[in-house]
């Protein structure tokens, strides 16, 4: 459990709140930023690999620019998770 102190005015007594974090968030935080982005190139060059798979066969068709869902969210979910870790390493203390 994290323990946060806060105070309400300026000039007020600090409170004691008690949160409970769920596990994956001690997960993600003891991951390095460095190992957070190669695990983001490598989700979204996984989606770019299977929309190149789906859209081989209809590129003749004038449907051969419309994609199923399922790889672009793949390749927009490692493109967000390889920004945060680029936003982690530069808001990095130390």
């Amino acid at each position: 459990m994290l323990r946060l102190r806060f105070r309400t005015a300026p000039f007020a007594s600090a409170q004691t709140v008690w949160h409970s974090r769920p596990r994956l968030c001690y997960l993600l935080r003891a991951m390095s930023a460095h190992l957070e982005a190669q695990l983001g190139s490598l989700i979204a060059g996984g989606g770019i690999v299977w929309i190149a798979i789906i859209a081989a066969p209809q590129l003749g068709s004038a449907s051969g620019i419309v994609f199923p869902t399922g790889p672009l969210e793949v390749c927009g979910v490692g493109i967000l998770t390889w920004l945060h870790a680029k936003w982690r390493s530069s808001v990095k203390r130390g």
